[in-house]
């Protein structure tokens, strides 16, 4: 392997290195215990999120709506709960309302036809339409059980039960779709879809399959964040999109070029957690981290379409 092409493999890792000394020469508090378990409590929730999508992209597919599903979850647990629906039943109720969302952007891109773009973002708009159309914009607190707080804000030792659901769940992930002949499936999809489907795969079923994965993702990412925030924010999904598409295209630079998988996106979450931490930090202010997010996608996705063929 050329010196290149190992760069070009690794040089995301390296990158993330290369930010974690800035960081720590400029702020004294970077590199303390609290902040970096700080940085692993808050990605937790992004890097569930977005485990979620590269399931989606893994199959060739592109969700824009696991924001906007996340928030209306979130809201609706939220709301559940105040009501007096149990705790474990609003958590189930919850992220099967994520899987039905799922499976309805899936039936859209493969029964009826459209594109992954036009489906999602429909659903985004519909998802963040009835998010409003609950709330009327304003968040679900009072109420919430103590018990079900303990979800987003308990521990053991340093670490947040989030982190240890995050790697529950990017485990669980990992062996799914590494060691599974399903997990094979969803690759050989996002690879070629005719040759897929030539060689017996249902290509329409596994499709419908990674979008429900993703939309179960955000169901669980919102029950996190409700429990974590102890109230239902109408705004809480909005700043997963950018980030969590930021986090998959990351993880699409390392180890297998050009192709989603979980624990590229594992390590891509974590960038994004590191620089979002980090620029906090300098007090770094939200409208330049906006900018600097929107880069560093267009950034991922040049150097992952470095060597691919062109029309």
């Amino acid at each position: 392997m050329n010196s290149m092409r190992i760069l070009k493999k690794y040089g995301t890792i390296l990158g993330f290195v290369i930010l974690c000394i800035i960081f720590s020469l400029l702020s004294p508090v970077f590199l303390t215990v609290s902040n970096l378990t700080m940085v692993l409590l808050q990605g937790s929730m992004l890097t569930i999120i977005a485990l979620g999508t590269t399931a989606v992209m893994a199959a060739g597919g592109f969700d824009m709506s696991f924001g906007a599903v996340c928030g209306l979850v979130g809201v609706l647990v939220a709301g559940m709960l105040v009501k007096g629906v149990p705790i474990v039943l609003a958590i189930f109720i919850g992220i099967l309302i994520g899987a039905f969302m799922g499976s309805i952007n899936g039936l859209l891109v493969t029964v009826v036809g459209i594109s992954d773009f036009v489906a999602t973002l429909a659903t985004m708009s519909i998802a963040r339409g009835l998010n409003y159309f609950y709330t009327k914009g304003d968040p679900i607190f009072m109420g919430i059980p103590q018990e079900f707080k303990i979800i987003g804000q308990g521990k053991i030792g340093l670490i947040g039960y989030p982190v240890i659901i995050m790697f529950v769940i990017l485990i669980c992930l990992y062996i799914f779709m590494n060691h599974t002949v399903t997990g094979r499936q969803i690759y050989a999809v996002g690879g070629n879809k005719v040759a897929a489907k030539i060689s017996g795969i249902n290509v329409r079923w596994i499709r419908i399959l990674t979008f429900i994965i993703g939309g179960a993702a955000a169901g669980l990412t919102a029950v996190i964040v409700t429990s974590r925030l102890g109230s239902g924010q109408p705004l809480a999904g909005d700043g997963f999109l950018m980030d969590g598409l930021a986090a998959v295209f990351l993880g699409m630079t390392m180890f297998k070029e050009g192709e989603p998988h979980i624990m590229g996106t594992f390590f891509g979450a974590l960038i994004m957690g590191v620089l979002v931490n980090g620029l906090n930090l300098l007090g770094v202010q939200y409208f330049f981290q906006d900018i600097l997010k929107g880069l560093i996608i267009l950034a991922a996705v040049a150097l992952t379409a470095t060597g691919q063929p062109k029309d």
